[in-house]
């Protein structure tokens, strides 16, 4: 979002669009930001319009906490995380790269803010940055590994577990062995890890240590499975 070696400049507004073709997306990605707290920041907005008029996913349609459809978001900024304009965004300092999703839940309740529903067709996703008039020695924000998924919520298969995260530490890490968490029953659970273009490097029975420190510097992912619950991330070899 913002220059890779320079610090980010002032009255910048920077933005790239996702155009979705499904209903029902699920968007996750990890990022890190170094900005002027209040002052300067990144946030995510979306279109039903073609990109006429956008909204912040933190707008009128969130519906975190509650049973409505709407936009759900996991390790997000809050309403109250405010630019100078009122715009809820990431600012402030996160040096580690962090893990943040949403996801368009569409359903026939209508808006609880208003009387129209909150979604409908295929919404443009966009991530912009927006910085004030003042000069800033600071980083700004940096995106990676966008993710989309399409949940199929009207109906699922009963015995295949939701896809979930493990707590891997360290992560990154610089000599490339991760410790994951104890899992009951975690003999019958293996690990498979994949390299950023989708090769799969290692498969072998679940265990609390995982080396991978022969593999070159860089991005990695792993899954986890007993065949009936999934958990899957990604591995950061600084």
């Amino acid at each position: 979002m913002t220059d890779t070696i320079n610090h980010y400049r002032k009255n910048a507004n920077n933005w790239f669009i996702i155009k979705m073709s499904i209903g029902g997306a699920i968007i996750d990605f990890w990022h890190k930001y170094q900005t002027t707290s209040n002052h300067d920041g990144g946030l995510v907005e979306f279109s039903q319009d073609s990109g006429k008029t956008w909204q912040n996913v933190k707008g009128d349609c969130s519906t975190d906490g509650s049973d409505n459809p709407g936009i759900l978001t996991t390790n997000f900024y809050s309403k109250t995380d405010t630019l100078l304009n009122g715009e809820p965004s990431f600012n402030g300092i996160y040096d580690s790269l962090r893990y943040s999703r949403l996801q368009f839940w569409f359903g026939e309740a209508i808006n609880p803010y208003g009387s129209s529903r909150c979604l409908y067709g295929f919404p443009y996703l966009r991530f912009r940055f927006i910085s004030d008039s003042i000069s800033d020695t600071l980083a700004g924000w940096i995106i990676d590994s966008i993710k989309i998924e399409h949940d199929e919520y009207p109906g699922y298969v009963q015995n295949i577990g939701k896809q979930k995260l493990l707590n891997t530490y360290p992560n990154p890490s610089n000599n490339g062995t991760f410790n994951f968490p104890a899992l009951n029953n975690e003999q019958s659970f293996s690990i498979e890890v994949y390299n950023a273009i989708g090769e799969r490097i290692l498969r072998t029975p679940y265990k609390q240590s995982l080396d991978i420190g022969s593999c070159a510097k860089g991005l990695y992912f792993y899954k986890v499975s007993d065949g009936l619950e999934y958990y899957s991330g990604r591995l950061l070899i600084e």
